[in-house]
């Protein structure tokens, strides 16, 4: 699948993605400072010769080249380099060329830790500041999407809250219970099991 690398004139950026190149995940796009991202690469004993490379450094430039290549299908997906969230994001949400859809806008972090047996979804980590029930249903549908594109057939979702009890002055518990009752009539596809409220520390038990 083809990465359009948006600010590549990262080191952590280039390693990742010139890594993943070699497993064969992705071809790269390299947008941004074509000779900063070529000075790093150097540095680090990275071969970037073989990859397209947009030499563009203004930041908001970038971004708009790289969500014009996946509005036009030449990407697949995009990944945030040496740029601030919010400056994607604006290129992203763009009326005329941008990739707004219908649906709730969310993002999931994905975590790797040593000392646990599988991966950790994490959705949403601060895009969408304080959703109501409605919009954390379209944030729940996302994030199952985004973890059976990653082969996981069945998943397992914890509606997070400071009480595992539901408690009237708290809204995160009130909904966490709304959620668990919307899976329950099947409002969430096949596969997903949604519950809550529920600690951290007990949903990665």
């Amino acid at each position: 699948m083809k990465l359009a690398v948006v600010a590549s004139q990262d080191e952590g950026v280039l390693e990742a993605v010139v890594e993943a190149s070699k497993l064969g995940i992705i071809e790269p796009i390299f947008i941004g400072d074509g000779e900063k991202a070529k000075e790093i690469s150097r540095k680090l004993n990275l071969s970037i010769e073989d990859f397209q490379i947009i030499d563009e450094k203004n930041l908001e430039r970038a971004a708009e080249i790289g969500v014009k290549l996946a509005r036009d299908k030449k990407a697949n997906f995009i990944m945030k380099g040496l740029i601030d969230t919010s400056t994607l994001l604006k290129a992203v949400l763009n009326k005329e060329w941008g990739l707004r859809t219908n649906s709730q806008l969310s993002y999931v972090m994905v975590y790797e830790v040593s000392t646990y047996p599988r991966l950790i979804y994490l959705t949403d980590g601060g895009m969408n500041l304080s959703p109501d029930v409605d919009q954390k249903t379209k944030i729940i549908e996302n994030s199952i999407i985004v973890a059976k594109a990653l082969g996981n057939n069945r998943v397992k979702v914890a509606c997070l809250a400071a009480k595992v009890k539901v408690d009237l002055k708290m809204a995160a518990t009130v909904d966490a219970l709304e959620l668990k009752e919307r899976y329950g009539r099947g409002f969430f596809e096949a596969g997903a099991v949604v519950d809550g409220p529920m600690a951290l520390g007990l949903a990665i038990c």
